[in-house]
């Protein structure tokens, strides 16, 4: 279904996986590119519900590369950063515990609206 590379490192999903998991009522939260996202809404539609989890900064984003040794994707500030207008939901993880809880009132949410 979506296949990319992505800093240097290939990422794929089946569709069949996920329809088969969405019918058994799982919630599936998986990590796309903007163009993983497009094909995601354009087979599921309405049924997905997304959210673009980020940094509070892109100064925060570069630390944060530097910190883990990743300095090849330190170039993909603007393009990551310009594309959250695509997302349902934007959580900025400034705070695990508050982040992971803004994903839990979102996912309580899109529940309550189904």
């Amino acid at each position: 279904m979506e296949t990319a590379t992505y800093r240097n490192e290939q990422y794929g999903i089946l569709k069949q996986d996920i329809i088969e998991l969405m019918n058994k009522g799982f919630d599936i939260l998986t990590i796309l590119t903007p163009d993983g996202l497009d094909v995601f809404k354009n087979l599921f539609g309405k049924k997905i519900t997304s959210l673009f989890i980020t940094p509070p900064s892109i100064k925060e984003l570069k630390r944060r590369r530097h910190q883990r040794d990743n300095w090849k994707a330190l170039t993909q500030e603007d393009d990551i950063f310009g594309m959250q207008e695509a997302y349902h939901f934007k959580i900025v993880n400034d705070s695990l515990e508050q982040a992971v809880e803004q994903i839990r009132l979102v996912r309580e949410i899109v529940k309550k609206g189904k």
